[in-house]
């Protein structure tokens, strides 16, 4: 998880065992054909919020955060999957941070706390709150999962959501359909009611 990726290097062509991978995804190729490479998604709540801790707070909830000192901005989709299926494990979720906890206010209005907090639990999910963290641009958004969930998942792709318009290209839908592989169906999640087309 970054603020930004350098697109130049962020690049990924061809399929499973075949795929060409960038610079910046090279090191993932002993696992190519487990990796799908998904460009173009975006985060409608995130955008025009102003940067870091805005964007990145409701990654993976997809709900508008609140400013000032009360932090509110969803269940995310990993403690709502814990909530479904975790209740027979001994630590049904772990609750993961992307860099040292910190204190006080954005600019914005934002807590800091929303930079530093997300959560994930199963099925590696890599993404970033933006494309280019030079230029704030969260309007398409790097996502990488790897791993297929039990074979719930195909893995080995590379998909570009970028011209599928916004209402097809919701990180919320991809969110839903990871949920439905792992038995959690909701009629909505975030700002999304549709599954990601293709995952």
């Amino acid at each position: 998880m970054g603020n930004g990726i350098n697109g130049d290097h962020w690049w990924a062509k061809g399929a499973g065992a075949d795929m060409e991978l960038g610079r910046t995804l090279e090191p993932l190729a002993p696992f190519r054909t487990k990796l799908n490479v998904i460009n173009g998604l975006f985060n409608r709540p995130a955008v025009g919020v102003g940067i870091h801790p805005g964007q990145t707070g409701n990654i993976l909830s997809g709900m508008p955060l609140r400013k000032g000192a009360v932090l509110h901005g969803g269940i995310s989709m990993d403690q709502l999957l814990a909530n479904h299926v975790g209740q027979d494990a001994m630590q049904p979720s772990m609750v993961l941070g992307c860099e040292q906890p910190i204190t006080g206010y954005h600019e914005t209005n934002f807590s800091m706390a929303y930079s530093s907090h997300i959560s994930w639990q199963t099925c590696l999910l890599y993404l970033s709150n933006m494309w280019s963290g030079e230029r704030h641009d969260n309007t398409k958004l790097p996502v990488l999962t790897l791993g297929g969930l039990g074979g719930g998942l195909v893995t080995g792709r590379v998909m570009d959501f970028g011209k599928a318009g916004d209402e097809n290209r919701k990180l919320c839908s991809l969110h839903l359909s990871i949920m439905d592989r792992m038995g959690v169906k909701l009629p909505r999640f975030g700002d999304a009611d549709t599954r990601l087309a293709g995952v």
